[in-house]
């Protein structure tokens, strides 16, 4: 309590602050849960029980960024290089792709391939979403991020060492 008075505060509560703890602001998860159970509404990270401490303000600043954080890639897929690490981030209600993956070893087969997966904070409830990756020598395939949160780089008869992920881009069902 001497930290909320040395700050100026005349009401102050202290909450458990664990995995459970959410910030919800102008409709949108600010801060979501770090629980991977589903809430509600089905969406992974919101928690079921209604509890809540309300504060009604303005918000200070209308940017939300999470900064780039390393998207995870499955067995057999690895960055490009050190400089292009597969990496995802949500700003201003957008979730941003970049870096360049391959596989392991040799290229791309000509079937489709499951690269990665989204990490729980950046999923969404809808359809899948489709994009275009550019790969070498000008092999171009879709790439995809699944209902199941993978990212699959869909099969074609060209054979690309690698595809970049700077073009996948979509809107994002919450703000944290």
């Amino acid at each position: 309590m001497a930290l909320a008075v040395a700050g100026g505060c005349y009401n102050a509560s202290t909450f458990d602050g664990g995995g459970s703890s959410q910030m919800y602001v102008g409709g949108f998860y600010a801060i979501p849960s770090s629980d991977d159970a589903a809430g509600y509404d089905g969406t992974v990270g919101r928690r079921k029980v209604g509890d809540c401490f309300l504060v009604n303000g303005v918000l200070a600043t209308a940017a939300v960024d999470t900064g780039w954080r390393t998207l995870p890639l499955r067995s057999g897929y690895v960055a490009y290089d050190a400089n292009s690490i597969p990496l995802i981030r949500q700003v201003n209600g957008s979730i941003e792709f970049r870096g360049i993956v391959k596989p392991a070893s040799g290229n791309f087969p000509t079937t489709d391939a499951i690269v990665a997966d989204l990490p729980p904070q950046f999923r969404f409830n809808g359809p899948s979403k489709g994009f275009t990756g550019a790969g070498n020598g000008g092999n171009t395939r879709k790439v995809s991020i699944n209902s199941d949160f993978s990212v699959t780089v869909f099969g074609n008869s060209n054979t690309p060492t690698y595809i970049t992920l700077d073009e996948v881009k979509y809107g994002a069902d919450t703000i944290f």
